[in-house]
């Protein structure tokens, strides 16, 4: 809460609601080798669309729909891929694998979380160097994978297990973390109008955390029904779709201003 005391507010708000000095002096805060013709342009986008007469409705709209199934459907991935499986039963799944010490299970899981934040680490350094897109179609091919090796494994029921487990989950997250993760999230912020990018935002938000519900509750059902080879056979699946939607309807918005990627969803 302190922090967020100190975080200012948005210039493209304060432009679109007749602050135009305040939103050019943050501009400059921020970006310290901004120009006055790129503060100008930043400021008046869209600026002829007030934010407060916009409806959810307008999400709907020729210039606006097909930016908005490309996020809903991005954030849906991002959760029925089956991240939040991992996080919440991964003690689970390595006790299952033949794991008998819930003390060196628990060792496990944080291995998998410090691989995860250490993947999204190398993220954050690539996402800008190589692109949204090759991170985005590399991740969701290496979580299905990982997932056909875990199915796999399941199925075989090797003596080694636990190793594959091991390595199956950890390859998952780390795949996850660096494209599908994060790039679902940046993806959001880019690719709406301004004058609709809050209500945007926030439904994606908003489904985002009704898929991770459903899968979350739904996981231990498919356990009990199916078995866990099947079980991670059909997110593994999930994850083959979520591949073909990146590489056939994501585009890249890497080094594109506001307007080119407004002219690519109006086309």
């Amino acid at each position: 809460f302190v922090l967020l005391l100190l975080v200012p507010e948005t210039p493209s708000f304060l432009a679109n609601n007749n602050q135009r000095p305040k939103a050019i002096e943050i501009l400059k805060k921020v970006r310290y080798d901004i120009t006055d013709s790129e503060i100008l342009k930043n400021s008046t986008q869209d600026n002829t669309k007030k934010i407060s007469k916009t409806k959810i409705s307008d999400l709907f709209s020729p210039s606006v729909r097909s930016a908005f199934i490309i996020g809903i459907t991005l954030n849906i991935f991002r959760q029925i891929t089956g991240i939040n499986i991992v996080t919440y039963y991964a003690p689970k799944i390595f006790l299952s694998s033949g794991i008998e010490t819930p003390h060196f299970a628990m060792l496990l899981v944080a291995s998998v979380t410090v691989i995860n934040i250490l993947a999204t680490l190398i993220s954050i350094w690539l996402i800008d160097k190589v692109g949204r897109r090759p991170l985005l179609i590399t991740s969701t091919f290496g979580m299905m994978i990982f997932l056909l090796i875990l199915s796999a494994s399941f199925f075989i029921n090797p003596t080694n297990l636990p190793i594959f487990v091991m390595i199956s989950l950890m390859g998952f997250t780390s795949s996850f973390a660096i494209g599908l993760g994060s790039v679902s999230w940046l993806i959001n912020s880019e690719i709406y109008p301004m004058h609709i990018r809050g209500k945007a935002n926030g439904i994606a938000t908003f489904v985002n955390w009704v898929s991770n519900y459903l899968v979350a509750t739904s996981f231990l059902s498919l356990i009990h029904n199916f078995g866990q080879g099947s079980t991670f056979l059909f997110f593994a699946c999930i994850c083959f779709l979520a591949l073909i939607f990146s590489i056939k309807k994501v585009p890249e918005t890497k080094g594109k201003s506001f307007l080119e990627i407004q002219k690519f969803f109006k086309k």
